[in-house]
């Protein structure tokens, strides 16, 4: 019985060696795996870290970016604003003064044509201008006399034509002309300048 015994207490201690070895083994490996899984862990937390402070620097530099571009875009914005105040005013006078060089444009055309049309001597009679209403007494005596005077030294029939108006308006085409030329002159360099 004793030996019966020992036999079972001996093979109990062999069954349970063996379970105790499968333990050890499988404690080992579990011990092993969280020992890694804590090494990876502790690892991941520092580069998280690491991260999170590199993003939060980034933040802060960029929060600052974005605050100088923002004051960027506002003095932008104000600049922007205030040039367009100041094309509008350009604008406006620079229409003012294409419409006044075009008016002078077109008057200066227009005296000149009107001008132009009329660049012929007209002609008169002395007895025309004796017989008009407008004369006074006293000229008309005096053209009576220069026809008497006349016919007789020359002897001559008929009376001698005088101009009613003899052109003498060149000067006033040259002014003319050459205001139309400086309006025009002036319009064009407001066009560049716009």
């Amino acid at each position: 019985m004793l030996d019966g015994m020992l036999a079972k207490g001996g093979k109990e201690k062999h069954e349970e060696e063996v379970e105790f070895a499968k333990y050890q083994v499988w404690c080992d490996d579990v011990r092993s795996d969280k020992m890694k899984s804590i090494k990876e862990g502790a690892e991941q937390i520092e580069q998280l870290t690491a991260d999170i402070a590199k993003a939060e620097s980034d933040a802060e530099i960029l929060t600052n970016e974005i605050a100088e571009l923002e004051k960027t875009i506002a003095e932008d914005e104000a600049e922007l604003k205030g040039a367009s105040n100041v094309r509008k005013k350009e604008e406006a006078e620079y229409l003012a003064q294409h419409k006044d060089f075009s008016e002078s444009i077109d008057a200066c055309g227009r005296a000149i044509q009107v001008l132009g049309a009329r660049t012929a001597d007209v002609p008169q009679s002395l007895l025309q201008l004796k017989n008009t209403q407008a004369i006074p007494h006293r000229a008309k005596v005096m053209i009576e006399s220069f026809l008497a005077m006349r016919s007789e030294s020359n002897g001559e029939a008929g009376e001698p034509e005088a101009n009613a108006y003899e052109f003498q308006l060149e000067v006033s085409f040259q002014c003319l002309r050459s205001s139309k030329q400086i309006s025009q002159l002036n319009c064009l360099h407001w066009k560049k300048r716009r």
